[in-house]
């Protein structure tokens, strides 16, 4: 693991393919990180570049842990999952564990099917974030992930749509995204609408004339669109509802929203296969012979590559091949071998 890796709070996507591509020893790709995220193995993040408008939530009413015995397990991947009142976590348990479905599958289409804007306690006002969030993957958020998915694998376009808007989570907190009515091109009497009018007038070189009759047009279904939006509000504000007459649940992640992943992230999924990958107890270490051996075949290929391990810029020049093959190895930890060679080899020649 590089310095620079250390002090990184998280990586793009490219980046991320580079490490994976070292910790598993074989060829990763971006598809695979996001299939990865989509399978709950990785938790996916996405970087608000400009800035993104939404409401913000917690879920309602806390899991008691003793509910379950490995509740752990769940939590870990699904961290809102701690927070579903026990009623709803029953009705989970009943989905997957009678039909021995597989539990990641299960608890995925549970928080899909279940998590409502009432559990979510979403607030009345809309607030603007920035930075690093983290993608829950329950709704329309997911789509974008399983969208750029199948476009990096040559899949079909994905239709499906999801009503109740994407969303991002930092810690216990939990962001409904918000789109604006004004910034929707699609909304007559929208500004955004305005905006393409003139871009159409100018792009067709409509002549003045025209262009006045047409903006006189605007207007009046820019009046109709102010006056929707008053009545709205009156509405809303007679019923203590939520007081925005401006925003409504976004479809899905801004256009200029980055994906990336947390260096904490890739921590733990390294933790886990190095767990899963740990040794046969039986297994004996490597002894003083065949390690002096080890380090005496590695002075041969020094030797033959014309690498004086004595100098200075040796471990700096194996560093830099070891990089080069894809498997990343630090010049100190290279240095501490190469100090040991000159033993085995006199070792070796007694």
């Amino acid at each position: 693991m590089s310095k620079l890796f250390k002090l990184k709070k998280w990586l793009t996507i490219p980046e991320t393919k580079k490490y994976l591509t070292q910790l598993f020893g074989e060829k990763v790709t971006e598809a695979d990180i996001f299939k990865l995220a989509l399978d709950g193995h990785l938790v996916l993040s996405v970087y608000f570049v400009n800035g993104a408008m939404a409401r913000q939530g917690i879920l309602n009413d806390c899991l008691p842990s003793e509910c379950i015995d490995d509740i752990d397990h769940y939590t870990e991947k699904y961290p809102f999952l701690k927070h579903l009142s026990l009623p709803h976590f029953n009705n989970m348990c009943k989905l997957f564990r009678p039909n021995d479905l597989d539990q990641t599958d299960a608890l995925s289409l549970y928080l899909q099917n279940t998590i409502t804007e009432a559990s979510l306690g979403l607030g009345k006002g809309v607030v603007t974030i920035y930075g690093v969030f983290d993608l829950p993957l329950f709704g329309a958020e997911r789509l974008d992930v399983e969208h750029r998915y199948q476009m990096l694998t040559g899949g079909p376009d994905v239709t499906t749509q999801c009503l109740d808007g994407a969303f991002v989570f930092k810690g216990d907190v939990i962001y409904q995204l918000q789109e604006s009515f004004e910034n929707n091109e699609y909304f007559p009497g929208s500004k955004a609408d305005g905006e393409n009018l003139e871009n159409q007038i100018i792009s067709e070189k409509i002549n003045n004339a025209d262009a006045e009759k047409l903006r006189e047009q605007f207007k009046a279904i820019r009046a109709a669109f102010l006056r929707a939006r008053d009545a709205r509000a009156a509405f809303l504000r007679a019923r203590d509802a939520w007081p925005s007459i401006s925003h409504y649940p976004a479809g899905g992640l801004p256009d200029d929203a980055a994906f990336v992943v947390r260096t904490e992230s890739l921590r733990k999924l390294q933790d886990r296969l190095t767990k899963d990958d740990l040794p046969d107890k039986s297994e004996k270490p490597l002894t003083t012979r065949p390690r002096n051996t080890l380090l005496t075949i590695i002075n041969a290929l020094c030797e033959y590559s014309n690498i004086d391990i004595k100098s200075r810029g040796a471990a700096a020049q194996i560093a830099k091949l070891t990089q080069e093959l894809g498997a990343d190895i630090s010049e100190e930890t290279i240095l501490k071998y190469l100090k040991e060679i000159p033993d085995a080899v006199e070792t070796r020649m007694k």
